[in-house]
């Protein structure tokens, strides 16, 4: 069961000394953390630094509480009624052998100068209590708005890396719409390239071939005329050889007149 004892670590009978004691050791501690260099302090988020407001409220209540007799006496009669054991009341009541004696005179000064000195421990004990709150309060609207700086800074963030991602993706959009268009192109300079070779080998073709039949009608020119050269020579040939004949029967027929009748024609 969680009680005002447990928040200070103590056990339910435990004396007045032993709770001021407490308290003073948690009061150290909180005043070591918050007295520590920032840099050497861990990062602590606002839910941690929430909870540690309320973790310190919670050990002030349980001092303020328990540290007064009469309160002490209320809440232990309520963890009483609850089945928890507590201190007697004897513990509250009781006073050292021979104090009645002794409060008298020089003695009744001694207690009232104590009594003072211990309402202005309560006093300045209170007024620490109130400036460790109000510290307590400013970290803890510090932290707060240090995390909402935070989430606004993570906003704008969130919403520079949203632009960003739209700019990438319309990028990317436009480098691809260049990209289909140059391949567009490249498509069409290489059909037209294709239908200008195709034009060209037709040309070519048509070339070769006329090319060819030129040299064949010139082939079968040169050999009309090598025909034509070959027939008249052979004719004139001929024609030498019957005038060679002709001319040799005349002589032949001279020589013959000569011999039988002694002249030149018969």
């Amino acid at each position: 069961m969680k009680t005002l004892y447990s928040t200070l670590g103590l056990d339910p009978d435990a004396s007045a000394e032993q709770i001021r004691g407490a308290f003073v050791s948690a009061r150290t501690r909180r005043m070591q953390q918050e007295n520590t260099q920032p840099n050497a302090q861990p990062k602590r988020s606002a839910e941690q630094i929430e909870r540690d407001v309320r973790d310190w409220q919670a050990v002030e209540q349980a001092h303020s509480t328990l540290s007064n007799e009469a309160s002490r006496r209320l809440y232990d009669a309520k963890l009483a009624k609850l089945g928890v054991r507590v201190a007697p009341a004897s513990d509250f009541d009781e006073a050292p052998s021979g104090v009645a004696a002794l409060m008298t005179g020089r003695n009744l000064l001694i207690a009232g100068v104590l009594v003072l000195l211990l309402g202005g421990g309560y006093l300045v004990q209170q007024s620490n209590a109130k400036a460790e709150r109000a510290r307590a309060q400013v970290a803890l609207e510090k932290a707060q708005e240090a995390e909402k700086k935070r989430l606004d800074e993570e906003e704008v963030r969130a919403a520079q890396q949203a632009k960003a991602d739209r700019q990438s993706g319309l990028d990317r959009i436009n480098s691809q719409a260049r990209q289909d268009q140059r391949e567009r192109e490249r498509d069409a300079s290489q059909a037209n390239r294709a239908g200008r070779q195709s034009a060209f080998n037709e040309q070519v073709q048509e070339y070769r071939q006329n090319r060819d039949v030129a040299v064949q009608q010139s082939q079968a020119d040169r050999a009309a005329r090598e025909r034509e050269i070959s027939a008249q020579a052979t004719a004139e040939r001929d024609a030498q050889a019957a005038q060679d004949r002709a001319a040799a029967q005349r002589q032949a027929l001279r020589e013959t007149c000569m011999q039988r009748y002694n002249r030149p024609d018969c």
